[in-house]
């Protein structure tokens, strides 16, 4: 189970990192020499992944919690009554209970990575603007 956790905060740091160096190399960081470009490049950098990672770990958040619950219920009804029009849909209820005990945790890894990332982004908008 410990394992599990390391290893989404190991997956998280890893798309983080792959995606500030995406926004670096893009914007020619290497190739520049003054400091407040260098600066406003790496803000860019960092908050980009930021943005991505503290997004989708929210947006886990809030769908483990049901959120989103009754639009999946109701795309299944709407399948099911295309591919099986005689056999009865499940209540809402039902569905409900059966989804909540196969419930599984939210990416609290990348949601923290995330925020890690908007804080370097924050950190070098800062040296940026002084």
């Amino acid at each position: 189970m410990r394992s599990k956790k390391i290893l989404q905060y190991v997956v998280a740091v890893v798309i983080g990192i792959v995606l500030f160096f995406y926004c670096a190399i893009s914007r020619d960081l290497f190739e520049q020499s003054d400091r407040t470009v260098i600066m406003g490049i790496l803000s860019d950098a960092f908050v980009v992944p930021g943005v991505f990672l503290a997004g989708c770990g929210g947006l886990s958040a809030v769908a483990s919690q049901g959120t989103f619950l009754f639009f999946r219920y109701a795309g299944n009804v709407l399948l099911s009554q295309i591919r099986h029009p005689k056999e009865p849909a499940p209540s809402y209820y039902d569905y409900k209970v059966e989804r909540e005990a196969h419930r599984k945790p939210w990416l609290r890894g990348w949601l923290f990575t995330g925020l890690i990332f908007l804080a370097l982004g924050i950190l070098c908008l800062i040296v940026y603007l002084v």
